[in-house]
């Protein structure tokens, strides 16, 4: 039998070809909310406090609405997170020393592809070259698993599985190695840095811990400077050769189109789905009217007998 049920979930590789920057695709899930509960405040039809219907939620056109608005919702959350952490992120390291560059959402190009990377920040200073990949998770507690895997654990008990953070550090790396290959930078320190902006979250690394001094150098937004200007490591860079790689860097970016990504719902398909369940709800509020009224006519049709039956007894 045909599932019609994940026929909204899956019109991203046939039905929805738009492409979003993520401020973008944070704005058009949040119009996508405003817009449908506006409608459903002119049609009348009430939600409870987290925006879930309370009306007629049998309907297969309910269900359907659920499903889709779930996935708007998740993405709107996950991407403000995301822009969140960056931003936090991005301030706290501006407060670090005068000597650095901060790149931000900089694009490489992959290592022996023609694709490229993005990195969330390459930060340059003193002690080398650090790309940044900025976690924004909702948990006290993740790991790093031994295959590289980033999981965090909630408080429901429910158990979300992440990015492959090394191999994603990993690509980075690369990348970056590789457009300074051939130049006088060359052999310059290059770090991968994942800085979890949650300063409440404990993150556990059972990734090989050799291996994690080149992909794995986990941070908090507030000690962020333990790792990119650490006294520890050797000062490498001078200002001038801190702001040519910079240059060099954001040269090459300019080169690439600005990252936009695929929403599989948009606004077009939220109305339909929208539409579909408001006029079955106008058809099901009909039908109960339509029952109630067969049965005020029966009750009243009653009362007209009972009154005529009594006037002619007396």
């Amino acid at each position: 039998m045909k599932n019609n049920n994940v026929t909204e979930m899956n019109l991203n590789s046939n039905g929805n070809q738009e492409r979003y920057t993520s401020e973008q695709k944070l704005k058009a899930c949040n119009d996508m909310v405003a817009n449908t509960y506006r409608r459903f405040e002119q049609a009348s039809i009430k939600t409870d406090d987290y925006g879930n219907l309370t009306e007629f939620t049998d309907l297969p056109s309910a269900e359907r609405f659920a499903r889709n608005m779930s996935y708007v919702k998740n993405t709107r959350n996950i991407i403000a997170s995301g822009l969140k952490g960056e931003r936090e992120a991005y301030e706290a390291i501006s407060l670090m020393c005068e000597d650095k560059r901060i790149l931000r959402n900089i694009q490489t190009p992959a290592y022996n592809s023609d694709y490229s990377v993005e990195h969330d920040m390459i930060v340059i200073t003193p002690k080398g070259i650090f790309s940044v990949e900025v976690k924004n998770i909702h948990s006290h507690y993740a790991e790093i698993t031994e295959q590289g895997m980033l999981v965090s654990k909630h408080a429901d008990n429910k158990v979300r599985t992440h990015d492959n953070v090394v191999q994603q550090s990993r690509r980075h790396y690369a990348s970056i190695k590789s457009v300074l290959k051939g130049t006088k930078y060359e052999f310059t320190r290059i770090t991968s840095v994942l800085l979890f902006s949650n300063d409440m979250c404990n993150v556990e690394n059972k990734f090989n811990k050799e291996l994690s001094k080149n992909y794995i150098n986990i941070c908090y937004r507030n000690n962020a400077e333990s790792v990119l200007v650490s006294p520890m490591d050797k000062t490498v860079l001078t200002t001038d050769e801190i702001n040519e790689i910079a240059d060099m860097l954001e040269a090459i970016s300019e080169g690439y189109e600005e990252r936009k990504y695929t929403l599989c719902i948009n606004s077009q398909m939220m109305d339909e789905v929208v539409t579909a369940y408001i006029n079955d709800v106008y058809a099901q509020r009909r039908e109960e009217e339509k029952k109630e009224g067969i049965k005020k006519h029966s009750f009243l049709s009653k009362i007209s007998k009972c009154f005529r039956k009594n006037n002619k007894e007396v």
